[in-house]
């Protein structure tokens, strides 16, 4: 990840990223000003540079802004998804390893049968093969499993960067039953970030297409590092 930031004004006010979702125009106001003051290029998803990169000193270089398709995965099959942007960035492969290990070594996703499918900087897909075991009196899954299967997602998605963040607050809006059997995918976006709150949008999907439930949540983010704090450049620290 060791990029600088995006921002709108090039105002040196702290680290603040902005990353839209489906309701936004194909690129964030904060990703245009970058492109705008020279400081920024865009990708496809197969990382061929559509702008170019250049300096400046409002935006430290370099930034990436790729069109990044998140994966879910249903009945066994990868599909990418079009139109979500952010930033990609380029974390220490040794110390992506290490946290890859950590969100993937169980505690309550693995006694649930939770499946870390992808994860980037400011984002997580996680799944879900729901059995009989957690339904609930209707004989559709829990609610409370899909909360906590959107919980991981976002989980995840809030520590990516290193940092320790802790959960402030998660709305819920549950929208269909998800039957028993089929997969639901848990995907946590990032919307906004600051120096210590962050905030996600995580919905939740079935191998159909629909929407189970979606939430909203908010992260506070602390001053401590996972694997310690001088484990992480001081450049992606400042960053991040």
């Amino acid at each position: 990840m060791g990029a600088g930031r995006v921002q709108g004004s090039g105002a040196r006010d702290g680290p603040r990223t902005h990353v839209r979702g489906d309701l936004a125009p194909p690129l964030g106001l904060g990703a245009v000003a970058a492109l705008a003051a020279g400081g920024a290029r865009v990708e496809d998803g197969a990382g061929q540079e559509q702008g170019q990169s250049g300096q400046d000193d409002h935006v430290d270089p370099p930034v990436v802004i790729r069109r990044a398709g998140v994966y879910r995965d249903c009945d066994g099959g990868l599909r990418r998804l079009a139109g979500r942007y952010g930033r990609a960035v380029e974390m220490p492969a040794e110390l992506r390893g290490e946290l890859d290990a950590m969100f993937r070594s169980g505690g309550l996703g693995g006694m649930l049968g939770f499946r870390l499918v992808d994860w980037a900087p400011g984002r997580a897909v996680v799944e879900l093969r729901p059995t009989a075991a957690i339904a609930n009196i209707t004989g559709s899954v829990h609610g409370g499993v899909l909360y906590t299967v959107a919980d991981s997602a976002f989980e995840v998605a809030c520590n990516s960067y290193g940092r320790v963040c802790v959960a402030l607050d998660v709305s819920v809006h549950q929208a269909t039953a998800a039957p028993v059997g089929q997969p639901v995918v848990a995907e946590a976006v990032e919307v906004t970030r600051s120096a210590r709150v962050a905030s996600y949008r995580i919905t939740a999907t079935g191998a159909d297409g629909e929407v189970r439930a979606w939430y909203q949540a908010t992260a506070y983010r602390t001053s401590r590092w996972h694997l310690g704090e001088d484990r992480w450049p001081a450049t992606w620290r400042a960053a991040h």
